[in-house]
Parts: structure tokens; C-alpha cells; sequence
């Protein structure tokens, strides 16, 4: 029977919502007049989540199945969502609500990939999985711009991000109790057999090639503000979507121009163009002047639109059979987001804004290597 990749889509979508962390972050400083440290804690709460449970949640879903798992995380994010209605008045109720939204997408993260690879025919999962991330973008994009809407058109009631996102939560919960999903046999998977998958060469690297990408990612999304400001002399209070605002959008549109591509290119080849793009767009931002610092992020948001999704999809079709341990890994490596940013601010501080882009452009370099090993038939002997 054919199963509708509908449901799935819509835990994608929720998965987006988890991006409301960021706005909450702001919230707190301002309405409790927290100081940047403690506010900076909210952020980090959320996305250790990732380090702490994708492992284990992985190997439990192997074990109980995809289903009830991605339910698991739904009514977390539910929870996370309806907490803030109940009012925000301390730091320990964001905390809450940020822990819960940051537990519930990292839940969504693992099941969602594994959910859509058994919902996609053979040689599609690379595609879907694109198309599926461009779902997760429109949830994303609706975390600031709800309660930028609410500011403008309702009466700065910027809560009512808050219901719209229970809702699209709850709709996501009932068409999953209607998805049809494979029960799945015991197999006895444990921590131990997850870890032992990194003796395969190939999924240690496709993993550190996701840790690399999270952090280049988040990189080029809180630095390319400073850049655009101090290299090019645009202010950010002139240009509202400039830097972050065009990066994101051009990342929605690659991705969904992606699942376009996909159709005439195999996950390899695409992998590779997208780093080039990404890396072309890169040695542009350091060099160019003017309006080129526009272009620059839009070549950078094109060339990594695809390239999370493109790593874990070769990733999971290189190990069907371990597709809920091996998306346990490859959501680990998300923390790489809260480990290399650092590296380059601190370089920033030492050198310059655009001496430090070399941290994204080693991460860059590397992830060309896994490509062009990628393209090589005998790749699984890496």
C-alpha cells in the first residue's frame, strides 16, 4: 500500500517551530531584564538537546518504531508551545518552554528522516528529504515573522505566535495517528551498536560532514550581519532583510529548487555544484565591494540550501537497514552549530571579520572532499 508523505511533511514543518528558541532568547532579555549571559543560556539549553538525546532517542526508535517516537516529539513541541500561554513571568518559564521545544525537535529530527525515507520510492529519498527541508524552512521563517506581523496588524500581540504553532502542532498530531508506518521487529539495538557505526569509515565522515555544516551554517548566519556592516558599510537599522534575512530566503528557495534539480541530478553531482556555489559565494563576501555583498549571501544560501539534506540522505541509503541509529548520529552532529561559531568569533576578535572567514571555508573544503569522494562509485570504501 502506499503510504502519503503528507504527515510527514507536516513533523517537518513542526520541526521549523522549534526556531521560535531564538525570538524567545530576545524575550527574555527584554521582559526580565536578564543579562546577555543568562539569556545566552536559554539558546544553549535548546540546542544541547541535540547532543544529549538524538543518540538514545535513536536507538529506542529502533527498537519501539518511527511512529510512536515522532508522536513522542510532537507533544513535546506541543508542550513547549502552550507553556508560554500559561504566561511567561520567570526565567525558569522560558527555560521550560525552551527545553521542551528544544527536546521535541531534536525527537522530530531523528524520526523525521527515517519516516520519510519509508515513504519515498527507490531513488527518490535524497529529493524528498530536500523537499522536506523546505517545509521545515517555512516553519523556521514563521518564528520571527509572526510577531513581526502581530507587531504591525494586531496590536504588537505578538503571543499569538504561540496558538498559531499549538495548532499546526495539533493538525501535524492527528495526521499522524492516521499515517500508516511499518511496525517494526525487535532488534535489540543498543548504544554500544550505535556508536560501533562509526567504525564504518564513510558514516564517520558523512557525520563529521554534518557537524562541519551545522557550524558553518550558523557561521555565516550571526556573522554575515557584521560583515555586510563593517566590510561593506551597509547598516543593518537600512537594510532590515539584508545579511541573515536574504541567506535564509535564498536557503528556502534552493531547497526547494533543490527537489527540481534532484530530478536531473544524482545526490553526488548535486552535492558537489552545491559546494562550489557555496564556496564561490564565500570567496566573494572576502573580496567583493558594493552591492556584490548582496550576491555573495545569496550564492552562499543557494550553495548550502541543500547540503544538510544531501549528507543525510546518502548517509541513510549507505546503511538502510540502521536508517533510525544512523540519523541518531547525524542529529548528534547538529551541536557542531554551538561549537564552531566560536572558533571563528574568537578568531574575528584576534584578526578580522574576514580573516576569520577561513573557518567557514575550511569546514567548506572539507565537505568538497566528501563530495568528490562521493561521486566515486567505490565510495563506500572510504
Amino acid at each position: 500500500m502506499k503510504r502519503s508523505a503528507t504527515p510527514v511533511y507536516l513533523v517537518f514543518l513542526v520541526m521549523g517551530f522549534g526556531d521560535l528558541i531564538g525570538p524567545l532568547v530576545s524575550l527574555v532579555k527584554q521582559n526580565l531584564q536578564t543579562s546577555q549571559f543568562e539569556a545566552s543560556l536559554l539558546a544553549f539549553a535548546g540546542f544541547i538537546m541535540f547532543g544529549i538525546l538524538s543518540i538514545p532517542v535513536g536507538v529506542l526508535q529502533a527498537n519501539v518504531g518511527k511512529k510512536p517516537i515522532a508522536f513522542g516529539g510532537l507533544f513535546l513541541v506541543l508542550a513547549g508551545v502552550t507553556t508560554p500561554l500559561i504566561g511567561l513571568e520567570s526565567f525558569a518559564g522560558y527555560l521550560t518552554a525552551v527545553l521542551l521545544l528544544g527536546a521535541g525537535v531534536t525527537v522530530l529530527q531523528v524520526a523525521g528522516g527515517p519516516l520519510l525515507q519509508e515513504v519515498s520510492p527507490a531513488g527518490s529519498f535524497a529529493r524528498k528529504l530536500t523537499f522536506g527541508q523546505f517545509i521545515k524552512g517555512i516553519g523556521t521563517l514563521s518564528a520571527p515573522l509572526i510577531p513581526i506581523l502581530a507587531y504591525r496588524y494586531f496590536d504588537n500581540r505578538w503571543q499569538l505566535v504561540f496558538p498559531i504553532f499549538a495548532a499546526g502542532t495539533v493538525a501535524a498530531i492527528i495526521a499522524m495517528f492516521f499515517h500508516s508506518s511499518k511496525v517494526e521487529t525487535q532488534n535489540a539495538a543498543t548504544l554500544r551498536a550505535c556508536f560501533a557505526l562509526l567504525r564504518d569509515t564513510r558514516i564517520a565522515l558523512l557525520v563529521l560532514a554534518i557537524f562541519v555544516y551545522v557550524g558553518a551554517e550558523v557561521c555565516m548566519s550571526s556573522m554575515l550581519p557584521a560583515i555586510l556592516e563593517k566590510q561593506y558599510g551597509y547598516r543593518l537599522a537600512d537594510f532590515g532583510m539584508a545579511g541573515t534575512g536574504i541567506f535564509f530566503l535564498t536557503l528556502m528557495a534552493g531547497r526547494f529548487l533543490g527537489t527540481l534539480v534532484l530530478t536531473r541530478l544524482r545526490p553526488a553531482n548535486f552535492f558537489l555544484l552545491s559546494c562550489i556555489l557555496a564556496l564561490v559565494g564565500l570567496s566573494l563576501l572576502a573580496t567583493g565591494s558594493g552591492s556584490l555583498g548582496f550576491v555573495a549571501a545569496a550564492l552562499i544560501g543557494i550553495g548550502f540550501a541543500n547540503l544538510f539534506p544531501l549528507v543525510y540522505a546518502i548517509a541513510i541509503e549507505a546503511l538502510p537497514e540502521k536508517a533510525n541509529e544512523v540519523s541518531g548520529l547525524m542529529v548528534t552532529a547538529i551541536c557542531g552549530g554551538a561549537i564552531i561559531p566560536p572558533v571563528m568569533g574568537y578568531m574575528s576578535e584576534r584578526t578580522s571579520l574576514i580573516v576569520a572567514l577561513v573557518v567557514p571555508a575550511a569546514c567548506l573544503l572539507y565537505l568538497t572532499g566528501i563530495a568528490l569522494a562521493e561521486r566515486n562509485p567505490h565510495a563506500s570504501q572510504l
